[in-house]
């Protein structure tokens, strides 16, 4: 019932009538496109994605401009993905509530 997709772009999101989208980031990379509610993601990338101010700063950002929904952490285990142990991952998690 609720479509969403994937790397797809504006044109494409419209045709299997997509109710929002992702990209493995935290903006749309095509803020102009109305096809779809943009879902952020962090997607855990070495550097800033894998520390708790930068998760938390984040979040709130994405709550103060209106949005509801956030993905986190893809395939953490995955090398070829964000690659985050378990560990990190689950220490890291409290920070999508954001208020560092």
């Amino acid at each position: 019932r609720y479509k969403g997709v994937a790397n797809s772009t504006c044109g494409d999101r419209g045709i299997p009538r997509s109710i929002w989208y992702y990209d493995w980031v935290t903006a749309p990379e095509e803020p102009s496109c109305t096809a779809g509610g943009f879902v952020p993601m962090i997607w855990g990338h070495a550097g800033n994605e894998q520390t708790a101010s930068w998760i938390a700063n984040t979040i709130n950002s994405f709550v103060s401009s209106g949005r509801k929904y956030v993905l986190g952490f893809n395939e953490p285990d995955n090398a070829t993905q964000s690659n985050i142990t378990v560990a990190s991952a689950i220490s890291l998690w409290p920070s999508f509530a954001g208020n560092p």
